[in-house]
Formats: structure tokens, sequence, C-alpha cells
């Protein structure tokens, strides 16, 4: 298998694009890889130099790399934090694309965490006044999408004394002392800090409507995408201190038009803080990333090349799924 696996790396030739993509390189240098071409952007790379695979950071350079015809290689990698465009997919369907932003989750936690403390004590205000600040303990969070972040973030919120609630579509298992709760009316009336943690959604997980089912002077943490709030009402029950605050992470490959149009309404505001793609941006994160996904390009690499030469070996599992 080694020696399959050197023959093939000694064959194969290897683009690496975008910054964060950084991150795959000691990982190929490791395994053996001989010719690898790094481009920090998509504007210095020429699809037509022939590459086996390609290791691409996010999904704008990926989708550049389908119209220019690049995605004739053999795999594709995915270094992000992002969830895969569904686009891309569909373009090119014959070709696997590895990625493993299961990874993130810890980051994606993490960053929630920071911005329950961020939003219970004011932190954007640098002014003495008469405003208490509020402990965690023995505040509720109310989850928005039970999935692997809002498992991860009811855990953590639990071993710091927070009690939680969720509402999902589906039936899940509780984790801890957790309760799930089948209307999402009650628990945004129930909750001091509601969480959107839905997969980044193309229609308002929270519409005006909901917005005033929310316990007054509760704070609202969204890492769902811009388009999971009516904007509109939430700015007025921002303005008028109805929401105390909101930490909202902006999708990174929002395009420049969105992001300019969410913070022209809502950046003026001081009890609003807004990041782009930073839940789950983090060295840690990247490195299991990079490090899960070299590792299952080259595995099919390998077993492709496999297959192509008949050097199989009698009984050997050659089945393989993208993560």
């Amino acid at each position: 298998m080694q020696q399959r696996m050197n023959a093939t790396l000694a064959k194969s030739r290897f683009a690496v694009i975008g910054k964060n993509a950084r991150h795959v390189l000691p990982f190929l240098s490791q395994a053996g890889a001989v010719s690898v071409s790094f481009y920090e952007n998509y504007d210095s790379f020429d699809s037509r130099d022939g590459f086996d695979a390609i290791f691409a950071s996010d999904n704008n350079i990926l989708m550049a790399c389908v119209n220019s015809k690049a995605y004739e290689v053999k795999a594709v990698g995915f270094i992000s934090t992002e969830q895969i465009n569904q686009k891309i997919k569909e373009l090119i369907p014959s070709t696997p694309i590895f990625s493993s932003n299961i990874n993130s989750v810890r980051s994606v936690s993490e960053y929630v965490i920071a911005s329950i403390f961020l939003s219970l004590r004011n932190f954007s205000n640098t002014q003495i006044n008469d405003e208490l600040n509020y402990e965690i303990k023995g505040k509720t969070l109310g989850i928005i999408g039970y999935g692997k972040v809002g498992v991860q973030v009811s855990v953590l919120a639990e071993s710091l004394g927070m009690n939680v609630i969720f509402y999902d579509s589906d039936t899940k298992l509780n984790i801890g002392n957790s309760k799930q709760i089948s209307k999402i009316s009650e628990l945004l009336s129930a909750s001091d800090v509601v969480l959107i943690s839905t997969s980044p959604a193309e229609h308002a997980v929270l519409t005006e409507n909901e917005l005033h089912m929310l316990k007054q002077g509760c704070s609202l943490i969204n890492i769902a995408g811009q388009k999971a709030i009516e904007l509109a009402p939430l700015f007025n029950l921002l303005q008028a201190r109805f929401i105390n605050c909101l930490v909202m992470d902006l999708d990174a490959d929002d395009s420049a038009e969105e992001v300019t149009k969410v913070k022209g309404m809502l950046s003026s505001l001081s009890n609003v803080c807004l990041t782009r793609g930073e839940q789950c941006r983090t060295s840690e994160a990247l490195h299991m990333i990079s490090r899960d996904v070299v590792g299952n390009v080259l595995d099919f690499l390998d077993k492709n090349q496999a297959l192509a030469t008949g050097s199989t070996l009698a009984g050997e599992e050659l089945s393989f799924i993208p993560v």
C-alpha cells in the first residue's frame, strides 16, 4: 500500500489556491508529494497547467475553477470551514469534493459562548452608566436548531450554569439537562439569550411576528447568516432596546452588496456586533480540516490509480465516501 501511495504521489500534480488553503502544504510535504503549486489567489492560477487535484480555500475560488474547467481534475479538496455551495456540487457531479467542516464545530461553539458573554456584559459600551450587566449563571439559553453545533453549545452553556432549551423541527435526543420545546413561540418568550443555529438560511427563521415573541431585554445571536432574520423589524426592536443586544456573523460567501446592506442598516446601533465568517475561522479548525482533507484526497487518488493499473490487492477495501 505504501509503495503504491509513493508512486501515486510521485506522478500527481497538486494546485493549492487561496491563502487559507496553504494549511495543506505541510501535510502534502509530509506525505511525500513532489509537484505542488501554491497560488495566493485565483487570479494567478492557470488551469491549463494540468493538475490531478486542487485544494481551494473558499466557494468563490472553487466556482471560478469550475467555470474555467479546472474541475476536470480527479479530486477536489475544500479547505474551508464553510459549507460547499450546492450549485458547485450540481455542476461537477462526477468529481469528488472532499471537505471536513465538522472540525469547525468546536470553533463555532466557542464563538457562541464568547458572544453570550459579550451580550450580557455589554462590552461595546465604553461609557459608565446606571445600567447593570448580567451574569451568565442561571440565565436561559434557547437554541433554534439542535445539530452538532447546537449540542456542543448546549454542553458548554450548561457547564457555565445556564439552563438550556431548544427547538428543532425533528425530535432530538437531549444532552445533559437540556429540554426540547415543541413550539418556537414558547422558546422565544422564555429565553434570556436566543441562538439561531440552523443551516445557512435561505428564508427568515425569525420574521417580524416571531421577533415580537422574544422576551423583552433578551440577547440574540445569529450564526445562520443574515437571511435568517427579517432586518427591518430587527432594527426597530434593537433601536427601541426591546432586544438588548445582537451578535451576528455574516456568511463569508455573501456578496459585497449584501454585506453593505446589512452593515448600513445595523452597524450604527451601539448594541450590535457584526462579524463576517469569524465563527469558525480559527487556526486549529483549518489545521484539522487540512489534515483530514489531504488524507482523503490522497487516499482517493491512490485507489483510483490502483483501479486504473489493475494493481488492486485481493480483498482490499476500495470504497470511499467524501466527508
